[in-house]
Parts: C-alpha cells; sequence; structure tokens
C-alpha cells in the first residue's frame, strides 16, 4: 500500500507495531485490488525486493501463493516461491538496453 520496506520496524516502532503494519501493507493492497478490478491477488512483489522469513510466512498465512523480489538471475525449478529473481526493467530503456537485460547469465553486470 505505502510501499514500506517490510524486513523490520522503523525507528521507535514496536515489534507489534512493526508486524500489525507488515499485516496491514499486505492484506490492504490485496483489498484494494480486489474490489476496484475484482480479481484475486495470488503474488506478491516485495517493496524494494526485500524479505525475510517472517514476511515470507505472514505473505503465506495472508493466502499468498509466491512472491517476487528484485534479484537478477535465473530460476531453477526448485526455487524458493516466495523469493523468486526477477529483472527491473525501466521505462527508459533502449531496446537493445532491454534485450540485455533479460538475458540470464551475463558476465558485466548492466550500466
Amino acid at each position: 500500500m505505502n510501499h514500506r520496506n517490510l524486513t523490520g520496524p522503523e525507528k521507535n516502532e514496536t515489534f507489534k507495531e512493526y508486524f500489525d503494519i507488515m499485516e496491514k501493507e499486505l492484506s490492504g493492497s490485496r483489498g484494494i485490488i480486489k474490489r476496484n478490478l475484482n480479481r484475486e491477488v495470488k503474488y506478491l512483489a516485495y517493496p524494494y525486493g526485500n524479505t525475510t522469513p517472517l514476511v515470507v510466512e505472514l505473505a503465506k498465512k495472508l493466502g499468498y501463493r509466491g512472491a517476487l523480489t528484485i534479484k537478477r538471475g535465473g530460476n531453477p525449478f526448485f526455487i524458493h516461491n516466495y523469493r523468486v529473481n526477477r529483472s527491473e526493467v525501466y521505462g527508459d530503456f533502449t531496446m537493445n538496453h532491454f534485450e540485455r537485460n533479460l538475458m540470464i547469465f551475463q558476465e558485466q553486470s548492466l550500466k
């Protein structure tokens, strides 16, 4: 809902406050999509691509079937359903840059 980093409490935030906010972030956005688009949300893209075992377990509890990080790389058949890799695509990419970004195995990172 607010694209908050869910990996831990913010300064001066109790664990209970953090957990309640995390649950609201994960369930609230699903509710908005369901209400406005009448679509079930089955997958989560972690804010900033970051997660922890606690976030994973809460996502499972709330009914998500999987989740995406922003870690570049391929996804073998045995990838953890809640730690799926993906490549980001930005609006200023040229077609050549987009093609290079989709390559799974690269010797250099994109500049």
